[in-house]
């Protein structure tokens, strides 16, 4: 489906797909639409989002009924990733490890200038995640319990570094439980060897031109310093 951007046909075409005989159970639908396109009323319709790619100016969904995988749980692990660390992918290889399938959800925050576009992003996530096959990145914008809700998600994933982490996390999994109660959030506690580890670490040590390879994987710290290289010129 690729109906003129954000004129509502996509939601006009889904509910009528909804009831109709067209769709069958191992029916997958396509969507191409704007990224600022909402689709959170997919779960009304019987629908779930089990795949989404995201480009400059729009993005591909990947549509298929409601509830058609069974009893898989479907978590999601968010975050901003600007830059992914070895921190964040050992919690994606221990979350991937309870859930049947582990949604990497990255934070399009329009208010911030990252370092790295969410497009981008997604594609660093995408491969240095390869090897991990119940894993798939999404990004997403807006409410976190929206999208998880959208895509099927019951648990949303947290890391806790420190103690310090503790109360703002739990703070917001309350909040999340109260607007989406079905929606849990687990905590898992960082392995020792990263529990210094954020990205915004690896941003100052990098800025200062110092070694990050014992932070990120090689693919990323080539593309740190690609961008800090275009820094200097600028």
């Amino acid at each position: 489906m690729d109906p003129p951007y954000d004129r509502g046909f996509e939601k006009r075409v889904l509910e009528y797909l909804s009831d109709s005989s067209l769709v069958y159970e191992d029916t997958q639908i396509i969507v191409e639409a704007s990224k600022e396109t909402d689709f959170s009323y997919l779960q009304d319709l019987g629908f779930e989002i089990i795949r989404e790619k995201t480009y400059k100016t729009n993005k591909h969904l990947f549509i298929e009924k409601a509830g058609k995988r069974g009893s898989m749980l479907r978590a999601i692990y968010p975050g901003s990733f600007d830059p992914v660390t070895f921190g964040h992918l050992d919690m994606i290889r221990r979350s991937g490890q309870i859930a049947d399938e582990l949604i990497v959800g990255v934070l399009n925050n329009k208010a911030k200038t990252p370092l790295f576009s969410v497009e981008e992003r997604v594609r660093i996530l995408e491969e240095v995640t390869k090897d991990l096959p119940n894993v798939k990145v999404m990004a997403f914008d807006g409410l976190l319990v929206e999208f998880a809700k959208q895509i099927g998600a019951k648990v949303i994933v947290r890391g806790l570094r420190a103690i310090t982490d503790f109360e703002y996390e739990l703070q917001m999994s309350q909040t999340n439980h109260k607007l989406e109660p079905e929606i849990e959030t687990m905590f898992l506690t960082t392995s020792l060897e990263y529990s210094f580890l954020s990205s915004t670490t690896v941003k100052e040590v990098a800025a200062f031109g110092g070694d990050i390879t014992q932070f990120v994987p090689e693919l990323v710290v080539d593309k740190i310093e690609e961008k800090m290289k275009t820094k200097r010129r600028v």
